[in-house]
């Protein structure tokens, strides 16, 4: 390999190098990490929380919606639920099991798996002859049954693959 060529090949190094260097830069500071007490997410800067539990009149729902874009994030304390449900009916259940369960019964969505605890389910429906995508990213663990809702494929994908379960 001559000179010139190791000098082109450098230039292209270091121009790839300086591009990712400055991508990642941009894209840290666009997020930002929300903590919700049990887990944490990395979701866009501008986006502030609101807490809308109280719409479901249940202690084992907890519920936020971001003010600024289509995006909801939904926990469900399965302890308990799956306790009650037990105690009332004798007979034990996977509540993470059941819901993603009840997910796939509607719409037949696409499946995308991101990781051992977390799935992207993925709805497109035609509404007056428009396609709407909805979009859920599901954590499910032993102890933790988390819902991030919305309607946009890549940024669901992004905070579902961020959250960070916070240590008892």
């Amino acid at each position: 390999m001559n000179g010139k060529q190791k000098i082109i090949i450098g230039m292209i190094l270091f121009f790839v190098a300086a591009g990712l260097l400055i991508g990642y830069g941009f894209y840290a500071e666009t997020t930002k990490i929300v903590d919700f007490n049990e887990f944490t997410v990395e979701t866009p800067q501008m986006c502030e929380f609101e807490d809308i539990s109280s719409r479901y009149n249940s202690t084992f729902i907890k519920s936020y919606r971001c003010t600024s874009m289509d995006l909801t994030i939904t926990t469900f304390d399965k302890e308990y639920i799956e306790s009650t449900y037990q105690l009332n009916t004798g007979n034990p259940i996977d509540f993470g099991k059941s819901a993603v369960k009840n997910i796939l019964s509607f719409n037949n969505p696409k499946i995308e798996n991101l990781s051992e605890n977390a799935t992207l389910y993925i709805v497109n429906t035609r509404v007056n002859g428009q396609i709407d995508t909805d979009v859920a990213g599901i954590y499910n663990d032993n102890d933790h049954f988390i819902i991030v809702e919305g309607g946009d494929v890549e940024l669901i994908e992004q905070i579902t693959k961020s959250i960070r379960i916070t240590p008892p």
